[in-house]
């Protein structure tokens, strides 16, 4: 093994996904109790009565302790059941794109490190039972194995600061964007081309907040409001539940370039032709059949704002156990 960790590279090729990218979608697709489609799979191959039964933001209902809306309707056994089945894939690929790129690689010693929520380190039992999985998926024998490393902030301090801070940088990660929020202030105590060691100087701290707390906040308040539409079958509303989600996270993802006048509207599949069922819809536009779902931008604000300030104030107990803890140190 090389100690030069200059020269990391990312898997970017993954089933299902037409151009490279650093993330696999989390998502499963079963057919009864067995994985049909996975990962970008299940946005690009699945058909309209497939994608109705896709099962999504599970990681935060594994821990018991994640309950109500960070558990996104999912049961903790049923959780944990998808995470076993995704992460099985997930390294089944790693291990065929391998074993295509490096000769005799099913002899080489890998080691999977694995990076887990802040959130879990306060809860033993699910760290357990996701160390079982991990070493039931992996393996343990003379060529493989897999192990906990870090949290998911530890682990952004690492992936970031790799060629960006020296030794005796003081930083402060926030690591946000899916369901949870991990925030932790280490210092880089590794040399340069070393591989990059930190030392936490704050405990870890995180909480179920992000853009999944915004998916969600949006996604009850489209379920209550597209609750007045009748002239869809069971299948159909699903189906036009997603494609108005689908909407939604286009908008979410723009918001905040420009000033926004005037209502969002979010397409709403099977209702062309049809009279707006209430005050919630419009038609799309002059001449326009097809029927739209409004969202006022100061109820984007509002959800924004909500998670915005969930993250301030991990951040703000950080900086507080930092001041009073390390009175030295100060944050580069």
């Amino acid at each position: 093994m090389t100690s030069d960790w200059s020269q990391l590279r990312q898997i970017r090729r993954w089933p299902g996904q037409n151009s490279s990218l650093e993330k696999v979608p989390t998502e499963l697709i079963y057919n009864g109790n067995t994985v049909q489609l996975w990962g970008a799979e299940c946005k690009t191959l699945a058909t309209q009565d497939e994608r109705i039964r896709t099962k999504r933001l599970f990681k935060n209902a594994m821990s018991a302790r994640d309950v109500g809306a960070a558990s996104h309707g999912h049961e903790v056994e049923n959780a944990r059941r998808y995470f076993k089945d995704f992460l099985t894939h997930v390294h089944a690929h790693i291990e065929a794109s391998l074993a295509k790129q490096i000769n005799d690689f099913k002899r080489l010693r890998i080691e999977y490190v694995f990076s887990v929520p802040t959130t879990w380190n306060r809860d033993a039992d699910t760290l357990n039972e996701v160390k079982q999985t991990i070493r039931g998926v992996v393996g343990k024998t003379q060529y493989r194995r897999g192990i906990i490393g870090m949290s998911e902030a530890a682990a952004s301090a690492v992936e970031t600061g790799q060629d960006r801070f020296k030794k005796g940088d003081v930083v402060l990660v926030c690591d946000t964007g899916g369901g949870t929020a991990d925030v932790n202030i280490f210092k880089f105590v590794s040399s340069e081309k070393e591989a990059a060691r930190i030392k936490p100087l704050t405990y870890d701290e995180g909480a179920p907040a992000g853009a999944a707390s915004i998916d969600q906040a949006a996604l009850d308040y489209i379920i209550s409001k597209m609750r007045s539409i009748e002239k869809l079958d069971k299948d159909s509303a699903i189906w036009a539940l997603e494609a108005v989600q689908a909407g939604f996270s286009n908008i979410k993802h723009d918001y905040g370039r420009s000033k926004r006048e005037g209502y969002y509207l979010l397409p709403v599949p099977g209702m062309s032709g049809s009279q707006p069922p209430s005050e919630d819809f419009e038609l799309g536009g002059k001449g326009s059949q097809e029927i739209c779902f409004k969202i006022h931008p100061k109820l984007l604000e509002e959800w924004f704002n909500s998670a915005v300030n969930d993250i301030l104030a991990i951040i703000d107990s950080q900086l507080e156990a930092l001041a009073r803890e390390h009175k030295g140190e100060k944050i580069v």
